[in-house]
């Protein structure tokens, strides 16, 4: 959860509910802490008794008896965003409603040049 009181969340309209700033947070400073069992990532799709059968036989993971010894077909994200596709679209799982709260665009200073 929310490690630190600088944060708060706020709806923004027309792209859902976020984190804002309510102070100054130091660079490195701890503002969220997601436990490891709450990650997603590959090799915990590639697991998953609905799809990750399927992942493995498409991208010829069966012959690899270990999952660090994939040979890797997909990269690690993609497996991950077929899994959330899969996941938005066929599926009224627990991740259902975490997905439709996703925002449907987003402008971020991420994506900017330094001078736009």
């Amino acid at each position: 959860g929310i490690c630190n009181h600088k944060v708060r969340p706020r709806y923004f309209e027309g792209s859902g509910w976020g984190l804002v700033a309510s102070d100054d947070i130091a660079k490195g400073e701890c503002i969220i802490a997601v436990p490891e069992t709450l990650f997603l990532s590959a090799h915990k799709v590639l697991q998953d008794p609905e799809i990750g059968g399927t992942l493995c036989e498409v991208c010829h993971y069966a012959d690899a008896p270990d999952v660090d010894d994939y040979p890797e077909v997909l990269h690690d994200e993609e497996v991950v965003v077929v899994y959330l596709m899969r996941q938005f679209f066929h599926s009224a799982q627990p991740l259902s409603p975490w997905l439709k709260m996703w925002p449907h665009s987003m402008n971020t200073t991420n994506l900017l040049s330094q001078e736009e």
